[in-house]
């Protein structure tokens, strides 16, 4: 499953285990999408993942950004539930 960090260049991929992480992840997906729907504010979004982390790594929650790089098309949503291989 690929996690979306504090980078430029759109979603970086990392193996994320565990179901509390994945939901949280999940969450996130779900809340940039109504972000980017204008169902959410960039206030909300904003509010409710900044300082957020999975994975011991901080989510991605620069709403204008996010905008930006949605609008650049540099989201792959196809990527983000990649085949990893198996879990050793």
């Amino acid at each position: 499953m690929n996690l979306c960090f504090r980078h430029l260049s759109g979603d970086v991929p990392v193996i994320v285990r565990g179901s509390p992480a994945a939901t949280k992840l999940s969450n996130y997906f779900q809340d940039r999408e109504k972000l980017l729907r204008n169902k959410m504010s960039a206030e909300e979004f904003e509010a409710k993942w900044r300082d957020v982390q999975v994975a011991g790594r901080e989510i991605f929650a620069d709403a204008d950004e996010v905008l930006r790089m949605a609008h650049a098309d540099i989201f792959q949503i196809e990527h983000l539930y990649a085949s990893v291989g198996s879990a050793e």
